[in-house]
């Protein structure tokens, strides 16, 4: 069985990618319905279509390769979890190796 104790890192990255899905996909709502996105580079936080087209482009391309980035990393550490839940499942299944050696009758 798996334990928080032992897989506490895969935990903590996909909950973190989680994270960055979520908050990639907001910003890219923003950018459809809004038309501003938030630029962590810049000092007043939001880029706007109006202020500058090729930056906002830009942008939106950058949080739409970050939800891709994200999508990656979620099912790459989530796939490697199931694989290991796999693994403990079948040897906790299959019976004890028979090793004993035994006398042929005549």
């Amino acid at each position: 069985m798996l334990s928080v104790k032992r897989d506490w890192r895969a935990l903590l990255g996909i909950l973190l990618s989680a994270f960055g899905l979520l908050l990639s996909i907001y910003q890219l709502y923003r950018a459809w319905a809004f038309h501003a996105v938030l630029v962590p580079a810049r000092r007043f936080g939001d880029l706007s279509y109006g202020d500058s087209p090729l930056w906002f482009a830009c942008a939106a391309a950058a949080w739409a390769f970050l939800a891709v980035v994200a999508c990656g990393f979620i099912w790459l550490l989530s796939s490697e979890w199931r694989a290991e839940a796999r693994f403990f499942r079948r040897r906790d299944t299959r019976p004890p190796f028979d090793d004993a050696i035994r006398e042929r009758d005549r």
